[in-house]
This record gives C-alpha cells, sequence and structure tokens, in this order.
C-alpha cells in the first residue's frame, strides 16, 4: 500500500488501517520529519519526494522512485489525499489491478 501525504492526519489514519488489515505500508512524506511521523504511526518504509511542480523528468523519476519503494508488482493500493502533480506518477506505480 502506498499512502500519499502520508504525516497528514488522514494519511496517518490510511497507515493505521493499511496495517490494521495486514499491508505492507509504504509512506510517501515531504521530509525527513514527516517521514519519523509516518515510521511512528507504523509505516514499515518510508519516501522523502520533492515539491511540484514536477517537469516531464522529475515526474519520470517520482514515478520510478514509487515503483522502487513498493517492488516490482507495483502498489496493490494507492492512498492519495495530495493529487495534483503526485497522481500521475503514483498511477505509473500501480500493480495490475490495483486500487487508487
Amino acid at each position: 500500500m502506498l499512502v500519499l501525504g502520508a504525516a497528514g492526519g488522514i494519511g496517518l489514519s490510511a497507515i493505521e488501517v493499511g496495517k490494521a488489515i495486514g499491508a505492507t505500508v509504504v509512506a510517501a512524506v515531504s521530509s525527513e520529519e514527516k517521514a519519523v511521523a509516518a515510521k511512528a504511526a507504523g509505516a514499515d518504509r518510508t519516501l522523502v519526494y520533492g515539491r511540484g511542480p514536477f517537469d516531464r523528468d522529475q515526474s519520470k523519476a517520482l514515478a520510478q522512485a514509487f515503483k522502487d519503494a513498493v517492488g516490482p508488482n507495483g502498489a496493490d493500493v494507492i492512498y492519495d489525499p495530495v493529487g495534483g502533480d503526485y497522481t500521475e506518477p503514483a498511477l505509473r506505480s500501480i500493480a495490475w489491478e490495483g486500487r487508487y
């Protein structure tokens, strides 16, 4: 499960729900301080992403970072309360028949 904006109130709740249902949770956040909060909430891994807006190369790099974080099969579930420039890279890391 990939959770974007994982250190916000909704993101922290998503981490807890993901862990409660047995998911491996990758928390994507915008700073190291937020990564610490996401880990404290139970995230298995964290990924610190840059701030948008992104050009095409930055978007591709973020998609690759998401893919690397969630593993070769992609994310089965992506929870994205952030949207905007982060949506396309997240969708590029989704598993076959994954849910967004």
